[in-house]
């Protein structure tokens, strides 16, 4: 790993399906800090923030004291669509996908302007 500091590290794994929150990795302080952000994420029904694994692609930073950090949608209809025929982008819910953007992208502004 560089000698840059990594302030979170973001996984989004689990389905293009309408965000509910984030599941986190990291010490109580920095949990906190980013539990006390729900409110932000609520307007899009995302603020559901609790301790859980936060996903396998970045599970080496997070080994490494990088607080990890996973986007969890609606699990529904995550095996509807998960290596089946009908995994294909034309079956992906454009509002849902856009969503999880949105959510994605209030998470990114807050770390870069609060830090963690």
């Amino acid at each position: 790993m560089s000698k840059s500091k990594h302030i979170a590290a973001i996984e989004s794994d689990r389905g293009g399906f309408a965000p509910r929150g984030f599941s986190v990795e990291t010490d109580s302080t920095r949990f906190a800090r980013l539990a006390s952000w729900a409110y932000l994420f609520k307007e899009i029904g995302a603020d559901n923030i609790f301790r859980g694994g936060s996903g396998a692609d970045i599970s080496v930073l997070v080994r490494q004291g990088v607080p990890g950090i996973g986007l969890v949608p609606e699990s529904q209809r995550y095996f509807d669509y998960h290596h089946s025929d009908n995994d294909v982008l034309a079956a992906v819910n454009e509002r849902e996908l856009n969503l999880g953007a949105a959510a994605m992208a209030i998470l990114c502004y807050v770390l870069a302007e609060e830090g963690l």
